[in-house]
């Protein structure tokens, strides 16, 4: 992993695009030329409408003329705004970004090790061995005298720090538990001083946006009530004027979110690129309340963030190199991690991916969208014939109210089954989507390596299933039931509403722009509490599950208190965030009914005046004015339910970069390629320099050029203590993995060469952890067959001989008894011997006994050990086994027995011969004759 690069780059820029973010300046000042080019022409037409009014105002002095007869006004607002707006978003800019360099942790300091000191060079597609590690950002420090101050100094790469100098002079000097302090106190001042510079950058960028906004919403109704009030009666052309005021608003509106997106995309934080790390930059954070570091799991305060698909760590992981490589966090198969930037996800992309996972339902879709066209337009259609309906009434005309009311009744009918079926439509693309992505995404999961799983935390492949996979779902449903008829009803609404009275739209829109940067600004406070309320409840749900997991352990130490306890103390948590979330809603929902209920009694307020006006030209009807109200419902409720559709697109690509990343995924070690294994063949096993290391633990090298050969047909033990790489040696037949270095051979072919699936119905297995399923017992001893591939007599058969068709038969549903989650309702001698028959019911030609009769007690054991002699002395049936013991019971009568100690097999032979050399096998089976001389059976 390379050193961290720093970069400074803002947060929303990773929302808003990189080429997007470059034009911004164009259209603010595009939108500004227009505004004022709009304006100009206002003003010029007004002047020709109205020759006489200028020299009638300049003697007079009377501003009412100017106001209702003249639009200079107007173009001296617009020229306003070229300046002042800029001016504020240059001061948003400035005063917005951060002074201080974010905080870096020291990467750690490891000694040179790993497979690499063995043979020098890093695994394929795997990660380096890294040896001394420097810091990502020295700091450098002046001290002067005694006293203690502070300077910004630059590193090699030219970035501006600040260090407590005197303090950097003591941690130079200290040592020890010193040392870590002194370090510890510089790293909370640099992280106190960064977190109050970025307080105050966002006070200030929230301020310039509050007062941008604001302003824009004071230009919007003067220009609102001046178009009220204006006299186009002498206009030559009656549409020219309405529409350069709607245009001019329109320049208004995208001024100020222009103005506010460059605030945000130009106000810069120190953000720290690291790819091997993440994707994204990242930034630091000082309060991670209710966060786990997404490698090491662990719970964080202070740390770095991705803004863009929330992605946390921790400061130790952030200063580790193998943070990544040792971290619980990611994707990664036999050969390592994969890059996050591999599957990094833009919003856009997601986008992309959603539209080709529903491609395949695209005659549903096509008759989702027509319905959808045709029930939006009959809804669009109804309030104006409502209108007409009251129009009829008010002037008492009965054949246009009837005539209005077969039509209403129409429409209503027309739109509610074209609703019904694009509904029905939507629906059933939903649920296909859901069954599509779900059993793509377990498909995914269950074909990794099994490297996959050693970082994996099953809460968390669970939480990708239900959580991540409805969260990735959730807006495509969104989409394709409820935003596009939002969209069209928005826009459609919006047109109607000019269309029936442009005065009254320009007066009532004034209110829209505070509605959107309300809106905005809590979405972005509820999205950082939710986010801390779904960790605090991820983190209970943990608690609950480990305790109910271990629910014999909890009881035996009498610790239910303690458990009760943890989990309140992550739902009170919650809780509290929960409280400040609703506070904040009820604020927002409080401004936001104010501001709405205000629009509808200017609505009211204006147009009832406009059905009482006797001046032809601005009068309404009361039906008009009862459609306006609808369509001005029609366009609130579309905008409620269009609000933050983009930061749920953005969430959700977060969420479908988790489930695509294991979709897309293929695992290293493929295993329905290659050469088909067939039971003839030899099944010799052979080790050939064989070197590994697991990616948990990449600086313990667990096999150190092993070269060893099995006979086919013969048993081979290996012995050793516990620790020593003897599983680790079955896991590597089995290619649970593949050699860091080296090659392992199968009847003289190399293992990889095989098909997996075909070589496994030869391999029988028995671990040391017996894992059974919640079935019965039948079920579990025919795991992986195919169905009639063996017989009742067949199954009778491998229990006798695995001395388990006894205590199978006690019970009062035999082979039909069910055994509980993980088989909870057997003991651990039972599950064993299940395994043991599990196997034998195969007729394996390679079996492989990893502690197999560890749980048995000594007669079982002799009795299945019998068995597996039985098997191995057949004329019929051949077997080649490797077995792992260490009770010498087991062992003695191996064909080759193998001491492994620390990763070396250092011993090899028959028990007699092992026994002459008096090395470490003898010494082993010392311990085991004094431990068992006392023992009563």
């Amino acid at each position: 992993m390379g050193r961290g690069r720093k970069r400074t780059v803002d947060q929303s820029s990773l929302v808003v695009s990189k080429g997007v973010k470059r034009l911004l300046p164009l259209f603010l000042f595009a939108a500004l030329v227009l505004d004022v080019t709009v304006s100009a022409l206002l003003t010029q037409n007004s002047f020709k409408a109205h020759p006489q009014t200028w020299k009638d105002f300049v003697k007079k002095r009377d501003l009412s003329l100017l106001f209702e007869k003249l639009a200079l006004d107007l173009l001296v607002l617009a020229l306003v705004r070229m300046f002042v707006l800029p001016l504020l978003t240059f001061v948003g800019v400035v005063t917005g970004s951060t002074k201080a360099a974010a905080p870096e942790a020291e990467e750690e300091v490891v000694n040179g090790g790993g497979v690499g000191g063995f043979f020098g060079a890093k695994r394929d597609g795997g990660t380096p061995n890294h040896t001394l590690r420097q810091p990502l950002l020295p700091i450098a420090a002046h001290h002067a005298g005694n006293g203690h101050h502070c300077r910004v100094a630059d590193d090699d790469e030219g970035n501006g720090r600040r260090a407590c100098c005197g303090l950097w002079n003591r941690k130079k000097r200290g040592s020890g538990e010193g040392h870590q302090r002194i370090k510890e106190e510089i790293e909370a001042a640099e992280a106190l001083h960064f977190y109050k510079d970025v307080k105050r950058a966002n006070r200030n960028k929230i301020i310039a946006e509050s007062l941008i906004f604001g302003l824009s919403t004071l230009f919007q109704v003067y220009s609102g009530i001046k178009a009220v009030c204006f006299d186009v009666s002498t206009f030559k052309h009656s549409l020219s004027f309405p529409s350069l005021m709607v245009l001019s608003v329109i320049c208004i509106n995208a001024e100020s979110i222009f103005c506010c997106m460059m605030i945000e995309s130009f106000a810069k934080e120190q953000g720290i690129d690291k790819p091997d790390v993440h994707g994204h930059p990242l930034y630091f954070s000082k309060a991670n309340t209710g966060h786990t570091c997404d490698l090491c799991r662990k719970r964080i305060l202070k740390g770095y963030r991705c803004w863009a698909c929330d992605f946390d760590i921790c400061m130790k992981c952030m200063g580790s190199k193998t943070a990544r490589v040792e971290g619980e966090g990611g994707v990664r198969g036999d050969k390592g991690v994969r890059s996050e930037s591999e599957v990094t996800l833009k919003p856009m992309e997601y986008f992309n991916r959603a539209l080709w996972l529903a491609s395949s339902e695209w005659r549903l879709l096509a008759c989702a969208f027509m319905s959808l066209l045709l029930a939006s337009g009959t809804n669009l259609m109804s309030p104006i014939f409502s209108g007409h309906v009251f129009n009829a009434i008010k002037d008492e005309n009965h054949p246009s109210f009837l005539h209005n009311i077969r039509i209403f009744v129409v429409l209503s009918l027309a739109s509610g089954v074209f609703g019904s079926c694009r509904s029905l439509c939507f629906r059933v693309v939903q649920r296909r989507l859901s069954f599509l992505t779900r059993n793509r995404l377990f498909e995914g999961i269950i074909r990794q390596d099994i490297a996959f799983y050693d970082a994996a935390q099953t809460g968390d492949l669970i939480s990708r299933m239900s959580w991540d996979c409805n969260a990735m779902l959730q807006p495509i449903s969104n989409l394709l039931g409820s935003t596009l008829q939002s969209i069209f009803f928005f826009f459609g609404g919006l047109i109607m509403c000019f269309v029936i009275s442009w005065r009254l739209s320009m007066l009532a829109f004034t209110t829209m722009l505070p509605i959107i940067h309300l809106t905005s600004k809590y979405a972005v406070f509820s999205q950082r509490l939710n986010r801390e309320i779904f960790t605090f409840i991820g983190m209970a749900n943990s608690i609950a599950q480990e305790a109910m997991a271990n629910i014999r352990t909890v009881r035996a130490f009498s610790t239910e208190d303690v458990e009760l306890k943890r989990y309140r103390q992550e739902t009170k948590e919650a809780l509290k965030r929960g409280i400040r979330d609703a506070f904040a809603n009820a604020g927002t929902i409080l401004l936001s009914n104010l501001i709405d209920y205000g629009a509808s009694t200017l609505i009211l307020l204006y147009g009832g005046l406009l059905v009482m006006s006797k001046n032809e030209s601005k009068a309404i009807s009361i039906g008009m004015l009862y459609a306006y109200l609808r369509f001005w419902n029609m366009i609130q409720s579309s905008y409620q339910s269009l609000q933050g559709v983009m930061n749920s697109f953005t969430k959700a690509a977060g969420a479908a970069q988790r489930v695509l990343s294991l979709m897309d995924s293929l695992p290293d070690i493929d295993p329905s390629s290659g050469v088909v294994a067939t039971s003839q063949m030899s099944w010799s096993v052979e080790f050939q320099n064989v070197f590994f290391v697991y990616q948990m633990r990449p600086d313990v090298v667990v096999l150190k050029n092993i070269n060893l050969k099995m006979e086919s047909s013969e048993v081979c033990a290996l012995v050793g203590p516990s620790g020593c790489g003897k599983t680790t040696m079955i896991s590597l037949i089995l290619r649970y993995y593949d050699p860091t270095n080296g090659k392992i051979l199968i009847g003289g072919r190399e293992l990889q060469s095989f098909n997996l699936k075909a070589l496994h119905k030869h391999v029988g297995y028995v671990s040391q952890e017996t894992q059974m399923f919640a079935k019965t017992i039948e079920e579990n001893i025919l795991y992986g067959c195919e169905e009639g591939e063996y017989t009742q007599e067949d199954l009778v058969t491998a229990c006798k001989a695995a001395n388990a068709h006894d205590f199978i038969t006690s019970f009062p549903s035999g082979y039909q008894t069910r055994i509980g989650e993980r088989g909870v309702r057997l003991s651990g001698g039972q599950k064993q011997r299940i395994a043991i028959a599990r196997m034998m019911l195969r007729q394996p030609k390679l079996l492989l006994l990893d502690e197999a009769t560890s749980a048995l007690d000594a007669e079982s054991e002799s009795l299945v050990q019998e068995s597996i002699d039985q098997l191995l002395e057949s004329k019929e049936h051949k077997y080649t086994v490797v077995l792992v013991a260490h009770r010498l019971s087991t062992v003695v009568n191996a064909n080759q027995i193998c001491v492994v100690d620390k990763g070396v097999v250092t011993e090899r032979g028959t028990h007699d011969s092992l026994m002459k050399l008096e090395g470490t096998y003898t010494k082993l089976v010392s311990k085991q004759l004094e431990k068992t001389k006392n023992m009563l059976y």
